[in-house]
């Protein structure tokens, strides 16, 4: 089961029972430089809502991007971010903007539409006219020129645009496609970003340099005329505030790191430190996050449950696993997997075993001339030895159509697991 090259996932996997226990099955190949993947330190993995692999290839200062059977996908600026050191988190939102953070005081973006349509033109300016008097001005902004056309600041005039002055240079073209500056802000250090499904176009970032989450909205900055014939935008950050400040309790922070939000808007994000190192949030109002998403008796509370966790993340998609809570509990080098309530179901990482599986002291065993660190043994007629495969330090995880992805980041590789049935027990369940 552990070594097979495709699987057909179940449709409705809602329940752990059934025919047997509900667990992760290794699918392979492994997207690794062996397969043609040659990633380093790979420090988080999400699927873009164009149901592409996206993957912060820490090591390589890039972001790399894959088909779900493994297949490069060629961006051009985004495989070769320049700029950008150490890719640690990512994030797309609605517009199909991509969020990256590289652990540094700049927050980046870049257009997914953009680089799939194409850009003719930038607008530098808009001449307008007040359909009742006549008057015209002109604006060099966008965010002035929607103000006026839609925003209507005196209700007696009627502002439409009448022309625009488009600049189609290669500077200009250019800035729009590549990834450009998001938000700065001196001595942070930003992780990893999320953007509440709720609002839209609310952009949460993780922030361990200065102990809190913070949140800026994303606003349009320039209209672009693009190559299918439509228009759109880029954008910009305006800042918020802090959302979430330092604290070793429920709803505060200590050196947050991955985040995400659910569909109902509660926000998850797994930290380093403090009590409660995977937490569950929603908001007021959009006043103040005081809604706690887990009761205190849940397993996800325990103290000293993880160690170190760096992502946390929910499963999507229409397969197995929808709604579930993974949390990549990194120098525990497992995936804790709970249900929306925060109860225990499984660890994932580990290749499933047959029940007549025994767990014997670890053997070094040697096999042509090639050392290998062996925990589990068959108890057949001959002693068949199961390889550990175990993760290293895996830094993100993405969970969608009953498919999960882990960065395993210390072997320098994307590992997937699919979600299915089996008679067996996964070593490590329990906790």
């Amino acid at each position: 089961m552990g070594c097979q090259d495709t699987m057909k996932l179940p449709v409705d996997q809602g329940s752990i029972t059934g025919s047997g226990d509900t667990v992760f099955i290794k699918l392979n190949p492994v997207w690794d430089a062996a397969f043609g993947v040659d990633l380093s330190q790979p420090a988080d993995v999400i699927i873009g809502p164009d149901g592409l692999v996206y993957i912060a290839d820490m090591g390589n200062d890039r972001i790399v991007v894959l088909n779900r059977s493994g297949e490069q996908q060629d961006f051009g600026n985004l495989n070769t971010l320049n700029d950008i050191d150490h890719p640690t988190g990512i994030c797309f939102d609605q517009a199909l903007n991509l969020y990256i953070c590289g652990n540094g005081e700049t927050v980046y973006i870049w257009s997914r539409y953009l680089n799939d349509s194409g850009v003719e033109a930038v607008a530098a300016g808009f001449l307008l006219s007040d359909t009742i008097s006549g008057d015209t001005m002109t604006v060099t902004e966008a965010e002035d020129m929607i103000e006026y056309t839609y925003g209507q600041p005196d209700s007696g005039r009627y502002w439409v645009v009448i022309d625009v002055a488009w600049d189609s240079s290669t500077l200009a073209v250019e800035e729009a496609l590549f990834v450009r500056e998001f938000y700065t802000s001196p001595t942070s250090q930003f992780y990893a970003a999320a953007v509440d499904p709720v609002e839209g176009n609310v952009v949460y970032l993780t922030d361990p340099a200065k102990q809190r989450i913070y949140r800026v909205r994303s606003v349009i900055d320039k209209m672009v005329m693009c190559g299918n014939g439509t228009y759109s935008f880029t954008y910009q950050a305006e800042p918020l505030g802090v959302a979430i400040s330092y604290g070793s309790g429920i709803m505060t922070c200590d050196q947050p790191r991955g985040i995400t939000f659910d569909p109902q808007g509660y926000m998850l994000f797994a930290q380093t430190g403090g009590n409660f190192q995977v937490q569950k949030i929603t908001q007021d109002n959009f006043a103040a996050f005081n809604i706690y998403g887990f009761a205190d008796n849940s397993d996800i509370m325990i103290e000293n449950r993880f160690a170190n966790p760096c992502d946390v993340c929910i499963g999507g998609g229409v397969g197995g696993g929808v709604g579930w809570i993974y949390a990549a509990d990194t120098d525990s080098n497992r995936i804790q997997v709970f249900d929306t309530e925060g109860n225990f179901l499984m660890n994932a990482g580990f290749t499933p075993l047959p029940m007549d599986t025994v767990l014997v002291d670890t053997v070094i065993t040697q096999i042509d001339s090639v050392t290998f660190d062996t925990s589990y043994v068959y108890t057949d007629t001959t002693l068949i030895l199961e390889i550990n495969d175990e993760l290293a330090l895996p830094a993100g995880a993405a969970a969608f159509d009953g498919v999960l992805y882990i960065a395993d980041t210390e072997n320098d590789r994307i590992i997937r697991y699919g979600l299915s049935s089996s008679t067996g027990d996964l070593p490590g369940i329990g906790f």
